[in-house]
């Protein structure tokens, strides 16, 4: 007979589990989304005051959803707005667009071998702000980041 404890390391080990993270390094690992379970690079998983992510998109190409922390103004459905995303001492203007699902702001078409990408990989932090400073925007930590990246680029060949 299996002890109840045993039992449950067995069943744990058997079933794939979504990811879990925490704001203090990058995580790589299968995320709920609406069409399933989805690979992301996260720091900070949805449910903390501030979140943010990548996943595939369309082909060779990355999506950023950034969900503000609650110190940041309401956005309307529809919004769309310029942000500033600082990696260490390089500035990169993104438009993002507001998913109303989550409320998350959506930043799309970022390249694989692009700018934004190396620098997210590279780098010790990051900041996401409005480029109108409605608000003072969130940083996040780039620990973990490069190896989180590199598994979710694998991930998401097999979709491209």
């Amino acid at each position: 007979m299996l002890r109840p404890t045993l039992a449950a390391v067995l069943v744990a080990v058997a079933a794939p589990a979504l990811a879990e993270g925490t704001c203090e390094h990058w995580t790589f690992g299968l995320v709920a989304d609406e069409g399933g379970d989805a690979p992301y690079a996260f720091v900070c998983p949805v449910g903390d005051d501030h979140s943010l992510k990548l996943s595939c998109s369309s082909s060779g190409t990355f999506f950023l959803a950034y969900l503000p922390g609650k110190e940041s103004p309401e956005r309307r459905e529809g919004y769309e707005g310029r942000f500033l995303i600082d990696v260490d001492a390089d500035t990169f203007r993104r438009t993002a667009l507001l998913q109303a699902m989550d409320n998350s702001l959506f930043i799309d078409g970022q390249k694989l071998s692009g700018p934004l990408i190396a620098a997210l990989n590279s780098g010790k932090q990051v900041t996401i702000r409005p480029e109108d400073g409605s608000a003072k925007g969130d940083t996040f930590t780039l620990s973990g980041s490069t190896a989180a990246l590199k598994s979710l680029a694998g991930a998401c060949k097999s979709v491209w």
